[in-house]
């Protein structure tokens, strides 16, 4: 009966744990419109808040995905070495010593692809899997 009670409780909780999610490499999109060439290190300077502003004069529009999205994690991993609890601290401290010169804005995944398509200033990454509106969007780096 024990052995019955454990199996229950070990099958509830592989059904309540999401599965991660496999979905290929994560990319960093622009508007198709913005045809500025964009290096590791660019992308790198814009989400550090030290870049603020595209070649043409337009103020960037930052999008991040939320905090417990794996995503994110593997692009705050791949960009700056580290975790997206250690990047979220750093933001975090420039807001409260009000330093921030461009805040990100947090959207879901799902929404990123409709937000770049329709803002030519906007960057923002997602699973490449994830994209939607291709012809709207183009991708300036894939992070393996």
């Amino acid at each position: 009966m024990r052995a019955f009670f454990v199996s229950l409780v070990l099958i509830g909780l592989t059904t309540a744990i999401p599965a991660a999610h496999a979905a290929g490499p994560v990319v960093v999109i622009v508007n198709s419109a913005n045809q500025q060439a964009l290096t590791e290190q660019d992308i790198k300077n814009i989400y550090s808040d030290i870049v603020t502003h595209w070649k043409n004069g337009k103020r960037i529009k930052l999008y991040n995905l939320p905090a417990e999205d794996d995503a994110r994690d593997s692009f705050s991993r791949a960009i700056f070495g580290v975790s997206t609890r250690v990047i979220m601290q750093e933001e975090n401290n420039r807001k409260i010593t009000n330093s921030i010169k461009n805040p990100s804005k947090t959207k879901r995944a799902s929404l990123i692809s409709t937000i770049v398509a329709r803002d030519r200033n906007a960057i923002a990454y997602v699973y490449k899997d994830e994209l939607k509106n291709d012809k709207d969007i183009r991708i300036v780096l894939e992070l393996n």
